[in-house]
């Protein structure tokens, strides 16, 4: 079967690897980047979309991977 798994993809410690950043204490965006949480969306039309309530990120590769956002 294709699709999405029912698992979530874990690191080589076992933990999962996509975690919520604001459940990581000792993880952090680089000071001269912008904070993403509370940032606008918009769509292509112009037409805001929301606020981002959440940047998901990749403990494996150190990157952001996802941005939860909250819709107006």
């Amino acid at each position: 079967a294709f699709g999405r798994s029912d698992t979530p993809d874990l690191g080589m410690l076992g933990h999962p690897r996509i975690v919520a950043m604001s459940a990581q204490d000792h993880v952090s965006l680089c000071p001269r980047d912008p904070e993403l949480r509370g940032a606008t969306m918009r769509g292509a039309d112009g037409k805001v979309a929301g606020t981002v309530s959440e940047v998901w990120i990749d403990l494996s590769d150190h990157a952001i991977r996802y941005l939860s956002v909250a819709l107006e």
